[in-house]
């Protein structure tokens, strides 16, 4: 019975790393932005996922290698006027428990059937979000991760119509790779999107990734803008990246 326990222990103990790791991940994605401007963040997302979109579209095209898209994501940032800057820190202390937990409720795309199923989940966080105990501040950030991921869905889909998926038959995209690469955020994709640099407690960094009022984007926003466009590009093309 005590080497039963010793095990649970080690498990709950290695589990509890990987979640601080997550949401280091999770708070570089969410960004700066102005709390309480609400129009200005789902603005913010959508520029962000419209950059995607645009790498994404420049890999499938062969205009850049897959060791490119990092630079040129942010060489659409920077086209747009948006300024690369250095990513910051908040005192992890400031989070709540349920806060985290909403989070990895957020981004668990790998466990529906769906893109549909996943969207609608979304749907019901958002609900969540507005009747519950977080403060202010948390169910801003909250909402805008779950913008982030719906928009994530949308672009994939998207990009699967125009540009159609190889090799995922009867299964479809979403099984295939798409509901992988949403789940990204919660390292479902080894080496790219975890890779970004993101260090430090849960939820130490807010990375600065969607461009913020001052028209600035952390240095995280390329990594992870660069390495979810190689994930999507590597599910159309067939090699689905750690998919």
């Amino acid at each position: 019975m005590k080497t039963i326990q010793k095990i649970q222990k080690s498990n709950l103990e290695k589990m509890s790393k990987s979640a601080i790791k997550l949401f280091s991940v999770l708070m570089v994605l969410i960004g700066s932005f102005a709390f309480g401007q609400d129009k200005h963040s789902t603005q913010s997302v959508e520029l962000f996922m419209s950059n995607v979109e645009k790498t994404t579209e420049l890999l499938i095209n062969k205009k850049i290698g897959p060791d490119e898209t990092k630079l040129t994501f942010e060489n659409l940032f920077k086209g747009q006027g948006i300024s690369i800057i250095e990513d910051y820190f908040i005192d992890d202390r400031e989070l709540s428990g349920e806060y985290k937990s909403i989070c990895l409720n957020i981004v668990s795309a790998d466990k529906y059937e769906t893109e549909s199923d996943y969207l609608n989940h979304l749907m019901q966080i958002e609900r969540h979000i507005g009747t519950s105990r977080l403060t202010e501040k948390e169910k801003q950030l909250a909402q805008v991760l779950t913008d982030f991921e719906r928009q994530l869905v949308i672009k994939m889909q998207n990009l699967n119509d125009k540009y159609g998926s190889v090799e995922t038959g009867k299964k479809g995209w979403w099984k295939s790779w798409g509901k992988c690469v949403a789940s990204s955020l919660g390292g479902a994709i080894t080496g790219g999107v975890v890779g970004c640099g993101a260090i430090g407690g849960i939820g130490a960094i807010v990375g600065t990734v969607v461009p913020g009022p001052g028209n600035a984007v952390g240095a995280a926003a390329g990594c992870i803008g660069g390495g979810i466009a190689g994930a999507i590009g590597g599910g159309l093309s067939g090699a689905a990246l750690g998919c």
